[in-house]
């Protein structure tokens, strides 16, 4: 379990990472020696790394989409090792429900989308399930990240 300061804490880093030590000790009334030191532990123990959220369209990547597929047992290992490896994968998830992998793609254009899906159905005989476009991002990584809602969490 985690504690109330801990997750104080990992609440302000969630919605600011580049956050200082003197400016979250502000925000949580907490020395920011401690601070450092929770913060160490919680690397170890939560955190799973630190990194910076894009706006795909403004660097030239226009299609989006999240992809539930299928594939015949023997082929799932496969598959999974190409989509981890896969450039274009953002995201690659397991799921149940009928599926096995729901996976989050970025193209330069929906031509390369569908190439990649062509592939997939193609080299392993992959069942596409469902193919959702992105058409706007409304809300992205979010959770945990209300200071002032920190009891709801």
């Amino acid at each position: 379990m985690i504690s109330s300061k801990d997750k104080e804490a990992l609440i302000y880093l969630r919605k600011d990472a580049r956050m200082t030590l003197s400016k979250l000790s502000r925000a949580t009334k907490t020395p920011v020696s401690t601070l450092f030191n929770r913060i160490k532990k919680q690397e170890e123990n939560f955190v799973k790394k630190f990194t910076v959220l894009l706006d795909y369209r403004k660097i030239g990547y226009l299609a989006r989409a999240y992809v539930v597929m299928k594939v015949h047992r023997k082929d799932k290992e496969e598959l999974r090792l190409f989509l981890h490896r896969h450039k274009n994968v953002n995201s690659l998830y397991k799921v149940n429900h009928d599926y096995d992998f729901l996976t989050d793609v970025v193209f330069k254009d929906y031509v390369e989308l569908d190439g990649f899906l062509e592939e997939l159905q193609n080299d392993f005989a992959v069942k596409i399930g469902f193919v959702h476009h992105v058409i706007e991002n409304i809300k992205e990584e979010h959770f945990f990240s209300e200071p002032n809602k920190a009891e709801v969490y």
